[in-house]
């Protein structure tokens, strides 16, 4: 790949809280719905002294196993986040503008984001262990068995770091792709909820809103909604496209390392850090930017960081207003997307 040439956004495909595709995710959006509920689609609202609301997707139990290769045994002990993650990759590159089947045998990676599959802990029940479950629940394979549906040639595989998963995926994916090592890569990131015990833990440490309601930045906050959503983007060289959603300048990271105030606090000045660096490193001028879409987790110490951090890097010395967004509002927490 020359240096010069840039990689693009060409499809996206993408699950979300009462909305099965992008096109219906941006309408809530735009007409501010808020994508709560409260049901017993995976266990009953308020559980354990859990939040009576979460967000959920729909149509989680169906699966096309035919289509995609996928024997019946093997499909219906399968972890629903595999099934999701193949089909909004079929999506994603359907929305580029290719048949999947020109893809078949290409440098494409494959990068997933995701959290701990508490699917696993059924698959430690005697009484209710086929074999096929191993396979079936396992992270790594997420990503693997996208490669293997589509005959994908390039690295394969799923990362966890908690909030910061489907950044991990996409800046691993981009650097993939600026070194030469793969020509295109799909970019996914999945959370499923199924059982209340992780939400319990969230509630333990309070950082879950009571009401159901993220209020991020607002004097009342008291936490983020747990929620789910599947997201795929295919990225590309751009002389290979055949739409052109976005161009990705530039994906970075980092780790705090040590910090006095513990493991869970997040750093300001790493934070601050990493967008200096990654800006720097691509030669962009943080004053160009109009709008930033902020973590945003609603609790107390985290918003308090993130907006001083903000503040420090794209305000200093800025002329004109600067935009900032957040989606948890209506959309919530998911974890790893």
């Amino acid at each position: 790949m020359s240096k010069s040439e840039e990689i693009v956004i060409s499809g996206i495909a993408g699950r979300y809280p009462t909305c099965n595709n992008v096109a219906e995710f941006q309408s809530a959006l735009l007409n501010g719905v808020d994508m709560v509920t409260e049901d017993s689609k995976r266990f009953q609202p308020g559980l354990f002294g859990t939040p009576r609301k979460t967000g959920k997707i729909d149509n989680i139990e169906y699966f096309d196993a035919d289509f995609f290769g996928v024997t019946s045994k093997q499909a219906n002990v399968m972890d629903p986040r595999h099934r999701v993650t193949i089909e909004t990759v079929f999506e994603a590159i359907v929305d580029s503008g290719y048949n999947p089947k020109e893809l078949r045998g290409s440098r494409t990676g494959v990068y997933v984001g995701l959290g701990y599959l508490d699917t696993q802990k059924h698959s430690e029940d005697d009484e209710n262990t086929f074999g096929y479950k191993l396979v079936g629940s396992s992270l790594a394979l997420i990503a693997n068995r996208t490669s293997f549906c589509f005959d994908f040639r390039g690295p394969s595989y799923a990362m966890d770091t908690a909030c910061s998963s489907s950044l991990y995926a996409l800046a691993t994916a981009v650097k993939a792709i600026e070194n030469g090592d793969i020509d295109n890569a799909m970019v996914s990131a999945v959370t499923v909820i199924f059982n209340p015990y992780d939400t319990k833990e969230y509630v333990l440490l309070k950082l879950l809103a009571k009401d159901g309601n993220c209020k991020v930045f607002s004097k009342n906050r008291d936490g983020f909604v747990r929620s789910e959503a599947v997201v795929t983007l295919f990225l590309q060289r751009k002389s290979l496209c055949r739409r052109h959603y976005a161009t990705v300048l530039g994906a970075g990271m980092n780790c705090d390392g040590f910090k006095a105030e513990g493991i869970n606090v997040p750093s300001g000045q790493s934070q601050s850090d990493l967008i200096k660096t990654l800006y720097e490193s691509k030669h962009l001028n943080v004053n160009d930017v109009s709008y930033v879409e902020i973590h945003g987790t609603g609790t107390l110490i985290g918003d308090h960081i993130e907006c001083k951090s903000i503040s420090e890097m794209f305000c200093s010395d800025r002329k004109v207003s600067n935009f900032i967004g957040f989606g948890k509002r209506v959309c919530l927490k998911s974890k790893a997307t």
